[in-house]
């Protein structure tokens, strides 16, 4: 008989180390709100040995760790257990988002003092391999880091490393609230001896205990029920205690029932109620010199401010004082991939209800003869809001850098550089470009705006070169026949690549990435993406990349495997994310470069909506060369310290590097580890012909 089985963790406490005194809030909630996910497990008959709970509650049970984590998963797959048809994988705690395509992270107890965070997605696909039919993933993960403590520097892991059994087409369910900029979402009241109750959580153990009437049909709740009503009752639930939130609920178009009309659940023991919304206190602990605000909160909004211009607002300048004084000297920082100083854009139409009550707050803080108690409150209301204004202008200043990455994409190229070039530079702020030695290079044309062409003809590691720009960052770049590599600066600091030919191609490529920088995409979007690339003529490599970041959110490795197919098909090499992601033997061809040994796929059942054969045909075996020596995007990254033995070969040596690539965006190193790295390539400084005229 197939089984069901559930392994929900709670982190409340992130280990300070020894030589950086650095705090995160206490998450109290996430203990109970993992054991809540475990009663309901039991409750819903999932069996003795099927359930697995691993918190921090007790000091006797020690710290979350990753031994902990896969002491756990051994138990839940046992040697000769019977196939698991469900398993629910949930998680409450600390973690943050990737600075691409929704990606996100968990940090366990000892996470600081051992340097590593765990990756999500990788965690996933290695659990698949255990045979699991399909995953539930709850992840409810506040992103409260400390101000100057870059998490997206610590070494990603995997966590587990799964078996390899087969299962054709495995389902996966991905709820996920983790945002960006964000407070941590735990709720609670003051004097209450219960812990915090966290938001999203909160709201999932509501559906699942058959407290939210709405998710109910026809007496039961399916997985199509929990994905339809966490979202937006997450987003209701939120509001009413100040905050902002809004998860990611993605389910598997195939229902699956969660909670059957018979028999009906017991009653939660020790259920723990919402708090009343108007002496709620949110932000980790509980602070117990917290006062009943119910009346100062009438208090602060009696207050009149002086008339004040929202648009002007809208448009200050991040080093301005009215900036400071309202908004606080350190807005901004908690986001790890922007520089405020130079992406703050101003914020959407939406913040200006919350800029009118943070401009009220500071008004109250201002005024002499406040209580202490009203005080106390008015700081607390005017930090949520700060918070959630951080969130809003974050989102804003990815729109903006990606009006202007699109602007500069529509800047034409003339003469021989449509055509023959294969590398330009926009900007023309090139120190070096680095290859291996077979490589032949020819000066491209003048063209009408500052920018600097070449024909580069390599074989050799991938078809790649490394461009030193002139602020010496070093950026990897695959070349193509007929296909143009454009490399352009990135308004948010950095440089970013596009792909294109004479018909279009880097228009497509630029509009991904800047979807991509303003936030805008999400697996939903996955198939509309696929779409996008060149059938039989022409596939983008950079919609192929993002498409299959996307891809792995959510577990969907079959559509990698069949991108990878078609760049077979086209004569081109995969690029290497792909060849990395699809988790596709990768070994070397007789001349000695690598090449991934694409499995067969088989074809799946159209989704709604109109999109091209290629997504969902079947597709034959297949060998295909790799293209690039490193991952494309930095989110890749992630994946190179602890690689699946079938693909280690492809991120030989690389793994020292990691730590030195920023997560945003496109692989960029500095010049430190970018001169490192060319020389363990082997790749030399090419020498530069001369301009020709068009």
């Amino acid at each position: 008989m197939d089984r069901r089985i559930c392994l929900s963790i709670g982190v409340s406490t992130i280990n300070r180390t020894a030589d950086r005194q650095i705090g995160f809030a206490v998450l109290d909630g996430a203990v109970s709100a993992a054991k809540c996910i475990g009663r309901w497990a039991d409750a819903a008959g999932f069996g003795a040995g099927n359930v697995a709970v691993v918190t921090d509650e007790r000091a006797a049970a020690g710290p979350v760790t990753i031994d902990r984590i896969r002491m756990a998963v051994a138990g839940l797959f046992p040697t000769d257990a019977a196939p698991v048809a469900h398993m629910v994988l949930s998680f409450c705690g600390h973690g943050l988002t990737g600075a691409e395509v929704g990606s996100i992270f968990w940090l366990f107890s000892d996470s600081l003092e051992e340097q590593y965070r765990v990756n999500v997605d990788a965690f996933v696909a290695e659990l698949l391999k255990y045979g699991a039919e399909r995953i539930t993933l709850i992840s409810d993960a506040c992103r409260d880091g400390p101000i100057g403590l870059d998490l997206q520097r610590l070494e990603a892991r995997r966590v587990v490393i799964g078996p390899s059994k087969s299962v054709k087409s495995p389902q996966f369910d991905r709820l996920s609230a983790c945002q960006d900029g964000s407070t941590a979402f735990m709720v609670g009241e003051q004097g209450s001896a219960l812990p915090g109750k966290c938001v999203f959580s909160g709201v999932i153990a509501d559906i699942l205990w058959r407290r939210e009437a709405s998710a109910i049909t026809d007496g039961a709740v399916t997985t199509i029920g929990l994905g339809a009503i966490a979202r937006s009752r997450t987003t209701e639930r939120a509001r009413q205690y100040a905050l902002e939130l809004y998860p990611q609920c993605l389910v598997d178009p195939q229902s699956m029932t969660l909670v059957p009309a018979a028999p009906v659940l017991p009653p939660e023991v020790g259920a723990q109620p919402w708090p009343a919304i108007g002496p709620a206190l949110v932000m980790g602990q509980i602070d117990p010199q917290f006062a009943n605000d119910a009346a100062a909160g009438n208090l602060v909004h009696a207050f009149a401010i002086q008339a004040f211009d929202l648009q002007t607002l809208d448009r200050i300048d991040p080093g301005q004082n009215i900036h400071t004084a309202i908004l606080g000297a350190n807005f901004g920082e908690g986001i790890a991939d922007l520089d405020f100083a130079k992406s703050f854009s101003g914020f959407p139409d939406r913040a200006a209800g919350s800029l009118a009550d943070l401009i009220q707050l500071r008004a109250v803080l201002d005024a002499n003869a406040l209580p202490a108690d009203v005080r106390i409150v008015a700081e607390r209301q005017a930090e949520t809001t700060v918070k959630r204004l951080e969130a809003m202008a974050a989102t804003q200043a990815r729109h903006h850098v990606a009006v202007q990455i699109r602007q500069m994409s529509r800047r034409p190229a003339v003469g021989r550089a449509a055509s023959d070039a294969n590398l330009v530079v926009l900007g023309g702020g090139i120190r070096a470009i680095w290859s291996p030695k077979d490589a032949l290079i020819e000066r491209g044309p003048s063209l009408d705006y500052d920018a600097s062409s070449w024909r580069i003809d390599t074989k050799a590691r991938g078809h790649s070169v490394v461009v030193e720009t002139d602020d010496m960052i070093f950026m990897p770049v695959t070349l193509y026949d007929g296909l143009q590599a454009t490399v352009s600066a990135d308004p948010r600091g950095g440089y970013v690549l596009a792909y294109g030919d004479e018909d279009g191609g880097a228009q497509s490529g630029f509009d991904a990435i800047g979807d991509l920088a303003a936030g805008t995409l999400s697996p939903a979007d996955v198939d509309r993406l696929v779409a996008r690339l060149r059938d039989r003529k022409h596939v983008d490599p950079i919609l192929g990349v993002i498409s299959a970041y996307l891809y792995r959110a959510i577990a969907d490795v079959d559509s990698i495997r069949r991108m990878a197919y078609f760049y077979a098909e086209h004569g081109q090499a995969v690029p290497f994310d792909i060849a990395m992601l699809g988790a596709m033997h990768v070994g070397l061809d007789p001349s000695g470069a690598l090449a991934a040994h694409v499995p067969d796929v088989a074809g799946r059942a159209r989704p709604p909506g109109d999109v091209p054969d290629y997504v969902t045909r079947a597709t034959p075996a297949v060998s295909v060369p790799v293209g690039g020596c490193m991952p494309w995007l930095s989110i890749g990254w992630d994946y190179v310290s602890d690689p699946d033995p079938q693909w280690a070969a492809l991120v030989e040596g690389l793994a020292p590097f990691a730590r030195d690539v920023k997560r945003s965006g496109f692989t960029n190193l500095p010049a430190d580890a970018g001169r490192r790295l060319v020389a363990m390539l082997k790749f030399e400084p090419l020498a530069m012909p001369a301009v020709l005229q068009p």
